[in-house]
């Protein structure tokens, strides 16, 4: 016996008034196949409309409803609600939409009532053919992912720490704190970045509801919000973490020497070290690809000095199996290499620096014990601080201007300490500075005998050349006068880009990165920190520059929609519209499984056919579209809802 079907038409305020007759529409209704009752409402989806069409349909004991009106983006929810609380499946409902795609877009009233006739028995074709679809709901996990463990991951990983949640905070690097803790100052109140970031870094390394995982790099993610399940790679250290104190005798006997990547390269390091003074944890780390142990010469110097018996040559990676239900990404950046010489820096001929270079030599750890590296015989020196990012096309010495300034500003500052004779010129276009601070900052420095500031034409690029040991440089000033000045240190802003390993991470994940290689997120203004899939949220400078006020807010931001959703104990729907499988029509070719990219398809043995994970399941239905057998169908948009929906579209109107 075929269900008692209702068809329900609204008004839609003023929207489908001189248009279309809602009384015409009613008796045409009427005459279509298994319709049992018609109805009509000025407004339905008005708290009075809702309880109209709730009455009718326990009133006349309708199984199936097709409402007309309005877009089901907007009131779908709406009318699923007051199905439910009538007593029916939410899901025998369909709606057609009168005003989007018709009223709205059809001049003609004759055309638009055709069209609205077969958009209506397009609606109840198709809901004939639907069927009821079981709500599955299932505990939300608490726990969070933050991927990342500098500034914004870090604070992140603070504020959803707590009782009844459990943060897992994984970083590919050997310490915490990313580039911050390399800054001997930071912008702009000159505090030692690894003396700003200790406390937070000690809070994380002892707070017991924080699980920290350095040297370890995401290997897979399934899931959705609530309840991803995420695999990871925990890389050997070769040192005992929880013996090791940081001693650095075994450092001291090594005999191989390799360039130090936390320092840029300008600066060696045995195979086994320390990644710098002050680095948390304070935690040897062995590297295998250049360990004499690891290419079978046998050397055990570094095991055999260690005091404490920390050192683990033959330690293994561990592959661990974590669920969350949401993930923070603050995977940071990198600089674009390859513009600036640092074989130069490490041979003291280097009078071309990056800013990020610039960093590490006044960092008093690092290379050069806290000096810049100036060319032989010059004193005091004339020196360019360049706000710039890329090479202008085509002209492989030339850059185009960038308005970041305040990392800059604070070099200036800097380099006037070390030597206060030395004559600063800083050019920029625009000035960008995010605070009064900072605005302090640039004040007072532009007041200080010896710098000088020069605003650029913004549609020109700057012109660097080499000749006779110094750097000469040719610009056209926002007056228009052109320039050519030498100096005997430039420094040049970087190109910056997303974290080397977003890429792979991306395509785990399904998310986009933009040009640039940092995360894309949904809406700059309302969701800034949101990408687009629900649950995974980016920040920092993973998502573009940022200061460290930026960065901050932007992890406080995730946590905040964080601990808002992820409450303990609370239940969220999974998604009704899941795949099914018809057993009997599965040849066992598994085309699906490539296909699916949440993968929630795998392979049963017994009964030889796939089997749906309805927890991972999103409902997108491209297993669906691939399987050549027909075995695979999404709930709701089956074959026979389609098709009966198509042959109402198609209808002749005299049919």
């Amino acid at each position: 016996m075929a269900d008692k079907l209702g068809v329900f038409i609204c008004g839609c305020g003023p929207n489908l008034e001189g248009k279309l007759s809602t009384a015409d529409l009613a008796v045409f209704a009427r005459a279509l196949p298994g319709v049992a009752g018609v109805w009509t409402h000025g407004l339905l989806c008005s708290a009075a409309g809702q309880s109209f069409l709730a009455q009718e349909i326990q009133a006349s004991a309708v199984e199936k409803i097709v409402v007309a009106g309005c877009s089901p983006r907007e009131h779908e929810l709406t009318f699923r609600s007051v199905l439910e609380k009538a007593g029916l499946n939410p899901f025998q409902l369909q709606m057609a939409n009168l005003r989007e795609q018709c009223v709205w877009v059809t001049t003609d009233p004759e055309q638009a009532a055709q069209k609205a006739r077969e958009l209506l028995r397009a609606a109840v074709g198709r809901v004939r053919e639907h069927q009821p679809i079981p709500k599955k709901e299932k505990e939300v996990n608490p726990d969070v992912l933050v991927i990342g463990a500098g500034v914004a991951g870090i604070t992140a990983a603070l504020n959803c720490s707590g009782p009844g949640r459990r943060v897992h905070l994984v970083e590919r690097a050997p310490f915490l704190g990313g580039k911050t803790v390399l800054y001997e100052k930071v912008f702009p109140g000159l505090e030692c970045g690894a003396c700003l970031l200790s406390p937070w870094i000690d809070r994380v390394l002892h707070e017991e509801s924080i699980q920290v995982y350095l040297t370890s790099e995401i290997e897979q993610v399934k899931g959705s919000f609530g309840n991803f399940q995420v695999g990871l790679r925990q890389r050997a250290r070769g040192v005992d973490a929880e013996k090791c104190l940081g001693c650095g005798a075994c450092q001291g006997v090594c005999p191989v020497r390799a360039p130090n990547e936390h320092f840029l390269g300008l600066a060696d390091r045995p195979a086994i070290y320390l990644p710098f003074p002050g680095a948390l944890p304070a935690v040897a780390i062995l590297d295998r690809d250049r360990c004499l142990y690891h290419q079978g010469e046998g050397c055990r110097a570094c095991q055999e000095a260690c005091p404490l018996g920390a050192v683990a040559l033959d330690q293994e990676d561990q592959i661990r199996e974590i669920e969350v239900g949401a993930i923070v990404l603050a995977t940071g950046f990198e600089t674009v290499p390859g513009k600036t010489s640092g074989a130069g820096i490490r041979t003291g001929r280097s009078g071309f620096i990056s800013g990020l270079e610039a960093e590490i030599l006044f960092n008093s750890s690092g290379p050069t014990g806290g000096r810049l590296p100036w060319p032989e015989g010059v004193e005091p020196g004339a020196v360019g601080i360049i706000a710039c990012q890329d090479w202008e096309e085509g002209h492989p010495e030339s850059y185009q201007l960038n308005p970041l300034l305040g990392p800059y500003l604070k070099l200036a500052r800097q380099i006037k300490e070390q030597r206060p004779e030395a004559a600063i010129r800083f050019y920029y276009r625009e000035l960008n500075l995010p605070s009064p601070e900072a605005v302090r900052f640039f004040q007072e420095l532009s007041r200080e005998a010896g710098i000088y500031f020069k605003r650029l034409d913004p549609g020109q690029a700057l012109r660097i050349s080499r000749s006779g040991g110094r750097y000469r440089m040719e610009y056209r000033e926002r007056s228009g006068n052109r320039r050519n000045e030498a100096f005997d240190l430039l420094i040049v802003a970087e190109e910056g880009a997303g974290s080397a390993d977003a890429p792979g991470l991306a395509k785990k994940l399904r998310l986009p990165l933009d040009e640039a290689g940092f995360w894309k997120t949904r809406a700059e203004q309302l969701e800034p920190v949101n990408t687009r899939v629900e649950g995974i949220y980016a920040v920092g400078c993973a998502r573009g520059p940022r200061d460290i006020p930026g960065a901050i807010l932007d992890g406080q931001a995730a946590a905040g929609q964080i601990l808002r959703r992820l409450v303990p104990g609370q239940r969220i729907a999974l998604e009704p519209m899941t795949v099914q499988v018809l057993e009997e029509y599965c040849s066992g070719c598994r085309i699906c499984l490539e296909t699916c990219p949440f993968l929630a398809l795998e392979w049963a043995p017994e009964p030889e056919s796939i089997r749906v994970n309805e927890v991972l399941c999103r409902g997108c239905g491209l297993c669906a579209a691939a399987c050549p057998s027909g075995a695979l169908q999404a709930r709701h948009y089956g074959d026979r809802q389609l098709t009966a929906e198509i042959r109402g579209l198609l209808h002749a109107e005299n049919g």
